[in-house]
């Protein structure tokens, strides 16, 4: 037998030096002890403690509440000299800035609010226009985005979100 004189995570007020001590059994060159439910309810208590103090420091985001949707703003609509393509927008994406980096957008939902008149049907007087990311637009990190109604002009230099879904990770 094995005894063990230090504990870190149980103190007692009966031992002088504030451990207990305990009998360990050594079996396949790994510790078993005996402590009681109580005891071992108490150690994992402190770790749980100690973990927690560990993960606060260490993660930038709480998890419980992961990103749903990037920030983008519409640049305008697809144009050539002549032309103009009022159903294909020209959106740029937050944090977006090569040909490469929008690969992981494409298939990606775009949603914009419009104000529009209130209504009993629409009481908050906020409609909000869906699209779609089609495909990169250059090669600075521009993508194309057809919505389920037209843009009105006003729109350009509006905000709007990228939705983290569909995702095909």
């Amino acid at each position: 037998m094995i005894t063990s004189t230090s504990s870190p995570f149980i103190t007692n007020n009966d031992n002088e030096s504030g451990f207990i001590e305990k009998e360990l059994t050594v079996i396949d060159d790994g510790l078993v002890s005996s402590y009681n439910n109580e005891m071992k309810s108490d150690i994992m208590k402190e770790l749980k403690k100690i973990v927690k103090e560990i993960d606060n420091d260490q993660w930038m985001y709480d998890s419980s509440s992961p990103m749903l949707y990037t920030k983008g703003v519409v640049l305008g609509y697809r144009r050539s000299k002549v032309s103009q393509y009022n159903n294909i927008s020209l959106v740029k994406i937050e944090g977006v800035v090569t040909r490469k980096d929008t690969r992981y957008y494409l298939g990606k939902k775009v949603a914009i609010a419009r104000r529009v008149k209130q209504t009993e049907k629409n009481p908050k007087g906020v409609k909000i226009v869906w699209g779609k990311i089609c495909k990169p637009h250059g090669n600075s990190g521009a993508v194309q985005a057809r919505f389920s109604k037209n843009l009105p002009p006003k729109a350009m230099g509006a905000k709007l979100r990228v939705m983290m879904f569909p995702s095909a990770i």
